[in-house]
């Protein structure tokens, strides 16, 4: 699928030069991939060269024609792990559906505090 580099390297430089030379973001974004850049050092160059927030900077790259085989196998194993989620039952949820179990003492009493 995908992996991440545990020390990702910088191509602000090559983003900001492809960018100077004319280049539009995703002319430039493919020069960086084929660069050997992946989608994470991509949204971390074009954070840093736009200025952006990291969620603006994730949606240019992430919808960017360059990045659309990566985005789609992303979204198809995030798809993926909420239906894998959405199995496991609550803590305290009864595994046959009935009522829930309770989770130790409540502390309630069978009579009302005292208030002296």
């Amino acid at each position: 699928m995908f992996s991440v580099n545990m020390y990702p390297r910088d191509f602000t430089k090559q983003l900001r030069d492809g960018l100077a030379r004319g280049l539009t973001l995703d002319s430039a974004l493919q020069e960086l991939r084929s660069e050997g850049a992946s989608i994470i050092e991509s949204i971390a160059a074009t954070r840093r060269v736009r200025g952006c927030d990291l969620g603006e900077a994730k949606r240019l790259v992430h919808f960017s024609p360059v990045w659309a085989d990566i985005a789609k196998q992303a979204e198809a194993m995030w798809a993926s792990l909420e239906e894998e989620l959405n199995k496991i039952p609550e803590p305290s949820a009864s595994p046959n559906g009935g009522p829930a179990t309770r989770l130790g003492n409540s502390g309630v009493g069978g009579r009302p505090p005292s208030v002296s």
